[in-house]
């Protein structure tokens, strides 16, 4: 008979015996620890991808600060000299409309370049 089948001192049946694999059992105990420190570095790794995005953007825009900085800078330059020259405010709102003209200008000349390379690339 095996043990399967012999009653225990108290009339019932044993339950089966279960023996572990040594090895496999140490494999599963350490892939917790192992799983878990793969997330710690890749965590880590996506840290390090986001603190380069943030300092990326952070340039990006003092870049911006600065250029609007100088441009307001440079306005003010150009607004004293007109004074002490003598012209007018007209004069000065008629030259602010022809460069917004030519700015919508360039811009509309620029997206029918985009448009029509973007149409011929395949």
């Amino acid at each position: 008979k095996t043990i399967d089948s012999m009653p225990s001192s108290n009339g019932r049946k044993r339950g089966r015996e279960i023996t572990f694999d040594p090895e496999a059992r140490r494999q599963y105990l350490r892939g917790f620890s192992e799983r878990k420190r793969q997330r710690r570095a890749f965590g880590l790794a996506m840290q390090k991808v986001k603190d380069r995005k943030a300092k990326l953007e952070e340039r990006k825009e003092h870049r911006i600060a600065e250029k609007e900085r100088i441009e307001e800078a440079e306005r003010q330059k150009q607004r004293a000299i007109q004074e002490r020259l003598g012209v007018t405010e007209t004069e000065e709102k008629d030259d602010e409309t022809e460069n917004q003209e030519e700015e919508e200008e360039d811009v509309i000349a620029k997206l029918k370049a985009q448009s029509q390379t973007s149409t011929t690339t395949y």
